[in-house]
């Protein structure tokens, strides 16, 4: 918030970019998430972190194209 606003539904990935970008985030950290919306909306979840799949690759494996 303090360097973007709040950007609404990207916060989350723009959030986890960063941190990444930072070093404060690698691949096999385990991750909880919470968010929120307008009126009611919310949702938290937790996973271990992978890393951003490169340009083009999907992830699992495979391609996007």
């Amino acid at each position: 918030l303090q360097e973007v606003g709040n950007t609404g539904a990207p916060a989350v990935q723009m959030a986890l970019a960063k941190a990444e970008e930072d070093g404060r985030l690698r691949a096999g950290d385990l991750v909880a998430l919470v968010a929120f919306g307008t009126g009611w909306n919310y949702g938290a979840a937790a996973f271990r972190y992978r890393g951003f799949p490169e340009a083009g690759k999907v992830p699992g494996g495979g391609t996007s194209g």
